[in-house]
């Protein structure tokens, strides 16, 4: 039997030291993700950032837009999260 939960958010802080931004917002969601196939979730909320689409100059910016990162800091960690985040979905 599992246990429901309603939402579940998963944030980060942003950080300046490239190993711990690389550890927060990938193995950190991982083991989010990991964790909660013990439970039913409803919704799981994602902080991605706008990094994720690099230096676009469309204003503003959805989830259709063409991704492009371009630093390791928040845009190509973040775009891990949101690939790693569907494929768990599909699972």
């Amino acid at each position: 039997m599992y246990s429901t939960l309603r939402r579940l958010y998963q944030l980060s802080s942003r950080l300046k030291n490239r190993p711990s931004v690389s550890n927060i917002n990938v193995n950190g969601l991982l083991n989010v993700l990991d964790a909660s196939k013990d439970y039913v979730v409803k919704k799981f909320v994602l902080s991605s950032s706008a990094a994720v689409y690099g230096d676009n100059p469309v204003s503003p910016q959805n989830d259709r837009h063409e991704t492009g990162p371009e630093n390791l800091h928040n845009g190509i960690t973040k775009l891990d999260g949101e690939l790693y985040l569907a494929m768990y979905h599909d699972l």
